[in-house]
């Protein structure tokens, strides 16, 4: 019998050529991303590390200045910078603790049978995310107004008001919130309406016969199941909370100066990235304003980190998950 052709040195060398253009060949349809995600991430990301490291103010004709940690050891001891993530962090908890519940409500509203035009409710409660920030922003200026706001206007019915909203700093954040409860609720809605969807009836119908009420079917069988959503839910709002600029900014562009770009009275509505951009653009200082965007990349990534470890979705199948 004759040998097969990959016995030969012809055979093996085309089957050796065969085997190496297949393993190349997922890198050729992969490069044109890995170019793009290199000049466009990689590279961004190189140079503000190293700016993060250097004087600078942007003025044509000077060079960045390497000064090493200075402009983190500079940050740290800002008490506007304190004052930022302070806020920051109310935000974030504050979103949480109230979009979370109240996309959750409204995703249970809607996957019940009974309610009528539940295609239009959900199109209505969607709408928020398709409408630009610029203009929900503009809203609730005229919303939280003094003088004409229609929220000042309801208090008045009661005999309360009128609040500056924008404008007195005890004020200042449950104003926020109540612009992200309209604008955020929408998508994690949506991401709670999937996987209620996603459900098995046959469930409910067990935990009905082991005779489970409504609240304790919610609380055995609703909530566990939905834990992969509102792991995801939560990362997404603590993220976006971490990154908030456009909202506050514009929100508090009225409120007279010099608050146009500090975050309000007292500083009640600094963000960390609020901050960030005073310290670059206003103060001219862009080398210090690239340490507190190193900065913000870091404590994003560390809180998602810990969220998904919390949640344990970086343990290995099989561990205690444990909440």
């Amino acid at each position: 019998m004759g040998s097969p052709s990959g016995g030969t040195p012809s055979g093996r060398r085309s089957l050796f050529r065969g085997s190496r253009e297949s393993h190349l060949a997922p890198y050729l349809f992969l490069t044109p991303f890995l170019i793009l995600f290199t000049l466009f991430t990689i590279y961004p990301a190189a140079l503000g590390v190293y700016l993060s490291l250097t004087k600078w103010t942007g003025a044509v004709g000077q060079d960045p200045e390497l000064i090493g940690l200075s402009n983190y050891r500079r940050m740290l001891k800002d008490p506007s910078f304190l004052t930022s993530l302070t806020n920051t962090a109310w935000l974030a908890v504050g979103a949480v603790i109230v979009i979370v519940p109240t996309a959750l409500f409204l995703a249970i509203v809607l996957n019940t049978h009974w309610i009528r035009l539940r295609t239009f409710l959900r199109t209505a409660f969607f709408l928020p995310i398709g409408t630009p920030t610029v203009v929900i922003a503009m809203v609730f200026i005229v919303l939280y107004s003094e003088h004409y706001g229609a929220l000042n206007w309801l208090l008045g019915l009661v005999g309360l008001g009128p609040f500056n909203f924008t404008g007195t700093p005890a004020f200042v954040k449950p104003a926020i919130i109540g612009l992200l409860l309209w604008q955020w609720t929408s998508v994690p809605m949506i991401y709670f309406l999937a996987g209620l969807q996603g459900i098995p009836p046959s469930l409910y119908d067990a935990a009905a016969v082991d005779g489970a009420g409504p609240w304790a079917s919610f609380r055995k069988v609703t909530l566990p199941l939905l834990r992969p959503v509102s792991l995801l839910v939560m990362v997404l709002l603590v993220n976006d909370a971490i990154r908030i600029f456009d909202q506050i900014f514009i929100l508090l562009f009225f409120t007279g100066a010099p608050y146009q770009t500090s975050g309000g009275p007292g500083e009640q509505g600094l963000t960390l990235v609020l901050y960030m951009y005073r310290s670059a653009f206003r103060f001219r200082e862009l080398g210090f304003g690239a340490a507190v965007g190193v900065s913000i990349f870091v404590l994003g990534l560390g809180i998602a980190l810990v969220q998904l470890w919390r949640f344990g979705a970086l343990r290995k199948e099989g561990g205690s998950a444990g909440y």
